[in-house]
Order: C-alpha cells, then structure tokens, then sequence
C-alpha cells in the first residue's frame, strides 16, 4: 500500500509504502452428526454437519472400519457387524 501526502505552500509532497499480507480466514468450528448413531448391518445413518464458514462443500469419509460400512453422499451403510468412524 502507498500512502501519499499532498505538497502544500509549505511542504513538498511525501509518501511511503508498507507491505500488507492478507490470508485466509480460519473456519469457524465444525461439528458433525449421525442419525442414528449407532445401525445394523445393512442400515443406514444419514450424516450432517453444523458450523464452518464460507461456502465450500463437506465431504464425509470413513476414518476407521472401512471394511464395515461405507459412505455414499451423506448416507453411511453398515456392512458388518463391527463400529466405524
């Protein structure tokens, strides 16, 4: 950015420059949700979130038993008997 002073009667004009970063704003928290929480093999949970900021998409994964459910969308299928993340 420059800033720049007129010259007057008196002075002569002055200005002066600094260097301004702008980044990206952190997001707000985000929480997310399962209903129900806890399913049978072959049931369903419908996922969901609340919180963030700004308009980008959300994506869900499985983080751990992949091998027991899988996620399409926001709907997450038991495909086993065993707990996932």
């Amino acid at each position: 950015m420059t800033a720049t002073k007129a010259a007057d009667t008196n002075y002569t004009a002055a200005s002066d420059t600094v260097d301004v970063s702008v980044g990206l704003a952190a997001q707000a928290t985000l929480t997310g949700s399962a209903s129900p929480t806890s399913i049978a093999f072959n049931g369903i949970s419908e996922l969901s979130t609340t919180g963030g900021s700004g308009t980008g998409a959300v994506s869900y994964a499985v983080t751990a038993g992949g091998a027991f459910c899988s996620i399409s969308g926001s709907t997450l299928t038991g495909d086993a008997s065993a707990p996932a993340r």
